[in-house]
C-alpha cells in the first residue's frame, strides 16, 4: 500500500535530507533547497508524510534564511496544517516559530510574539526544553524588535540559563 513507504526510499529521504541540513549549515542555501526540493517530490511520490513534513519545515526555514519571506510563510503554514491534522504538536510548535521569526523579520512583531507564545506553551506542555530555550530566545528577540529591552534581556537569560543546563546534561 502506499501509507507503508519501502525502506529503501524512507532512508534515501532521510539522507537527502541530512545532506541538505549539512549544505544549510554550510550556508550553501541554493543546494540545500534543491536537494529539499528533490526530498518533497519523494516523499510525495512514496506517500511519507514525516518526509513530506520535514522536507517542508526545512524548505520554510531556508526561505525564511534568504529573506523570501511569502514563500517561507506558505511553507510553515502548510506544516502547521499537517502537524495539526495528525497530532504532531512539537513539530508543529517548530513551523510556529519559524512563522513568527518570519513576521518579526517583516516587522510584524505582534504576530510574531503571538505565535511564539503558543509555540512556547506547547513546547512546555511536551517539556521540550530546547523548543523552550528557543522560543524564550525568539521572544527576547522580538521584544527587542518592539524596543522593550528590559523584558528582551529577561528573555534572553531564562534561554541563556536553560541552554547552558542543557550542556551539562
Amino acid at each position: 500500500t502506499s501509507m507503508l513507504v519501502k525502506e529503501e526510499t524512507r532512508e534515501r529521504i532521510i539522507a537527502i535530507l541530512k545532506e541538505s541540513d549539512s549544505l544549510r549549515e554550510a550556508c550553501r542555501y541554493d543546494e540545500s533547497l534543491k536537494l529539499l526540493k528533490k526530498a518533497l517530490s519523494l516523499s510525495k511520490r512514496a506517500a511519507y508524510l514525516d518526509g513530506l513534513i520535514d522536507s517542508t519545515l526545512s524548505i520554510a526555514d531556508v526561505y525564511r534564511i534568504k529573506g523570501i519571506y511569502d514563500k517561507a510563510l506558505d511553507n510553515y503554514s502548510e506544516v502547521m496544517q499537517l502537524a495539526d491534522a495528525i497530532g504532531f504538536e512539537r513539530t508543529k510548535a517548530d513551523a510556529m516559530l519559524g512563522l513568527a521569526l518570519s513576521l518579526k523579520a517583516q516587522g510584524f512583531w505582534q504576530e510574531g510574539l503571538i505565535n511564539i507564545r503558543k509555540a512556547f506553551t506547547i513546547y512546555k506542555r511536551n517539556n521540550d526544553k530546547k523548543g523552550i530555550a528557543f522560543s524564550l530566545w525568539a521572544e527576547g528577540a522580538t521584544l527587542r524588535v518592539k524596543g522593550d529591552i528590559r523584558k528582551a534581556i529577561d528573555k534572553f537569560t531564562q534561554a541563556k540559563r536553560l541552554f547552558s543546563s542543557m550542556v551539562h546534561e
